[in-house]
């Protein structure tokens, strides 16, 4: 009788392990995830890059009105999941250099699939750069007819 009841606990000590791999599944499912690496420009000289040590990654995620933000990676590099039907700004910001901003829409995403983003985002030192601070300097949106993201003109800029 023991040994019955061992395995009618094995078994369903495995039915449980394998509902919750589904549902870490299911949650995955419609998720975007945005990748990048932040390269510091210390001159002029156009490669001239520093490596990006205490860069700050913030999202604040318009939507929802909800901030967080992290720290890239020493080489720079960030990896981040957004949820559609959201509206971002993703800001990059680093002492002694331009924040700069970009704004992603993921209105639209459909929740069977899962998204990737990749974005390489160059800061400028302070005096060198050529675009606004906390503006958005790029705007991905999600475009419903190829089930991707494209970068646009962004027409309003938005700001803090």
């Amino acid at each position: 009788m023991k040994t019955v009841k061992k395995i009618l606990v094995l078994i369903l000590q495995t039915a449980m392990l394998s509902l919750n791999i589904q549902a870490q599944r299911n949650n995955t499912k419609g998720n975007v995830v945005l990748k990048g690496k932040v390269y510091v420009l210390a001159s002029k000289r156009l490669h001239d890059f520093e490596l990006p040590y205490n860069t700050t990654i913030t999202i604040d995620n318009i939507t929802d009105k909800q901030t967080c933000d992290f720290q890239a990676k020493s080489d720079g590099s960030f990896k981040v999941k957004l949820h559609e039907g959201k509206v971002y700004m993703l800001y990059v910001e680093k002492d002694g250099y331009v924040t700069k901003g970009i704004l992603i829409d993921t209105s639209g995403a459909n929740n069977e699939y899962k998204y990737k983003i990749f974005t390489d985002i160059i800061l400028k030192k302070e005096g060198l750069a050529d675009y606004a601070p906390n503006y958005a300097v790029a705007c991905l949106i999600h475009d419903n007819q190829h089930e991707n993201f494209q970068q646009v003109q962004c027409h309003n800029a938005i700001s803090p």
